[in-house]
């Protein structure tokens, strides 16, 4: 076995997450759907090495990456985790779409009042 199934699980969704990739983008780079990821990241389908060596390469990072304890993780990467599991595609873009926006000095609220008044 290469790691715990619990350290693997939460692993693949940081991998993700450093990769800015929603579950749906990671999916349709592996050619899976997306409920597969999802069972993957919440620890409820087993992963073969061949599997974790496609989504380490997804994900840019090393298969080392997949076996090390979560407590080595740098704070900045564990506050970058998002859990949008539960949402769909359109809500997981609208968040990023805020996200952007703050990223670079707007707020949402001047965005709309440009809409309304252009």
């Amino acid at each position: 076995m290469y790691g715990s199934k619990k350290i693997v699980a939460k692993k693949i969704k940081v991998a993700r997450a450093i990769s800015e990739l929603t579950q749906s983008d990671l999916a349709k780079v592996l050619s899976y759907d997306r409920q597969v990821i999802m069972r993957m990241e919440s620890g409820n389908r087993k992963i073969d090495i061949e599997e974790l060596k496609k989504i380490a390469e997804a994900t840019n990072q090393s298969l080392s990456f997949f076996y090390e304890d979560d407590t080595k993780l740098e704070p900045k990467t564990t506050g970058k985790i998002l859990d949008v599991s539960d949402l769909s595609d359109k809500q997981i873009e609208a968040i990023k779409n805020l996200i952007d926006t703050f990223r670079t000095g707007g707020s949402p609220s001047s965005k709309n009042e440009k809409r309304a008044v252009g």
